[in-house]
């Protein structure tokens, strides 16, 4: 192989067509028309938190950002959020998520014919074995 091949394969990216351009141009200005709206109507502390939670969670901030604009449009929040609303915005979006994932996966802990993580209503005498009644929760 020559200098010149090496070289080129090095920045290698794959032509993409015009109207794919377009596209990736028309989302940057539809993505920098609403950061100059969010930078108008949220006030400098809910900013850095949207800037802090993007850093980690870039799906949360996006997330987090549509609503508060829906909700402007909508007339559900006033025209200058506060860093409150924000972060209860953020505290919806996180509990949703996270009691999503607890949902589908409920990991079940079998020892013998004792299955814990369930309650099992079948059994008339609860004071006699209050150990194989606890909830084994993994986390």
């Amino acid at each position: 192989m020559n200098p010149e091949t090496i070289t080129s394969l090095d920045g290698f990216k794959p032509e993409e067509s015009p109207e794919e351009a377009q596209k990736k141009q028309q989302q940057r200005q539809m993505r920098a028309a609403r950061e100059d709206i969010l930078f108008k109507i949220v006030s400098k502390e809910g900013l850095e938190r949207l800037h802090t939670v993007e850093i980690g969670h870039p799906s949360v901030a996006d997330k987090a950002k549509n609503l508060i604009l829906n909700f402007v449009q909508q007339r559900k929040l006033s025209p200058l959020v506060p860093d409150s609303e924000v972060k209860k915005i953020l505290e919806g979006i996180t509990k949703s998520s996270s009691t999503h994932v607890k949902e589908t996966h409920k990991p079940a802990v079998t020892h013998g014919s004792m299955k814990f993580g369930d309650e099992d209503s079948s059994s008339d005498d609860s004071s006699s074995d209050d150990f194989s009644r606890r909830r084994i929760v993994i986390k």
